[in-house]
């Protein structure tokens, strides 16, 4: 396999055609700057990501995946734990907090109903739960992962409301670390890149038939976890996606 290094950020890429344009505003997030200008033996493959995906803007995450820079986003580790420890719904025990953002919490807990099953458990903070366009949002998110049944798309598993009617969402559990861990200055060998994106571009193309957009494609929101033997990406945090012909929130964005 053939590393690709660094190349130039960006800044000035066209829209295009893509069909999902709603995405285009958190694309900037997968940019950022690097030394090298883009040489001849990268555009084949940017032209293959076209050809497979049909969306411009997977032509930007090709460039992000390739450059391997590094990127400086929020961090996601803050929030409540107060959830640690409790049980939701008389079945999920809550053993550990994975990260908190503005509008939720996620944790590591187990399905005592079937057999200690390792689940991921999100719940609106209460900062969060105040606000109406928030809630419709995370009840959207349950929504949205309930339409589509990929490989590379997390597995909705459970929906509730909790005690104090917070919402809920269960989770599938992808035992793996994100694609951000493998991003290095050295660059991601090209096969690896390129199954890579196959992959999420699958993942897209079911939520798209769906009337899914994502809405905020970065690598902190693919997973990557080896399954008999093959390196699989599922794509993650369904939380500000837009739903055509939403049942729930047929007015949000």
């Amino acid at each position: 396999m053939v590393p690709v290094t660094g190349a130039r950020s960006c800044k000035g890429f066209r829209r295009g055609n893509e069909t999902a344009g709603s995405v285009w505003n958190s694309l900037p997030r997968l940019l950022y700057a690097a030394s090298e200008p883009l040489s001849p033996s990268k555009t084949g493959l940017f032209d293959f990501l076209i050809g497979c995906a049909g969306y411009a803007f997977l032509q930007v995450f090709g460039v992000s995946l390739l450059q391997a820079g590094s990127v400086r986003l929020r961090d996601y580790e803050r929030g409540k734990r107060y959830l640690i420890g409790k049980m939701v719904e008389g079945r999920y025990l809550i053993e550990s907090q994975l990260g908190a953002g503005g509008m939720g919490a996620v944790y590591i807990a187990r399905d005592l109903k079937v057999l200690g099953k390792t689940v991921v458990v999100k719940v609106l903070l209460q900062e969060a739960f105040e606000n109406e366009y928030v809630v419709k949002k995370f009840r959207q998110e349950a929504e949205a992962l309930s339409r589509v049944d990929h490989p590379n798309i997390v597995q909705i598993l459970d929906y509730g409301e909790m005690d104090d009617h917070h919402p809920f969402l269960v989770l599938q559990f992808i035992d793996g670390a994100s694609l951000r861990t493998i991003l290095r200055p050295g660059g991601v060998e090209l096969d690896r890149t390129a199954s890579l994106i196959r992959q999420v571009a699958y993942a897209l193309t079911a939520a798209h038939e769906k009337g899914i957009l994502h809405r905020d494609l970065k690598p902190e929101n693919i997973m990557l976890q080896m399954r008999d033997g093959e390196e699989r990406a599922v794509v993650i945090d369904f939380g500000i996606a837009q739903l055509q012909n939403s049942v729930i929130a047929p007015k949000t964005m």
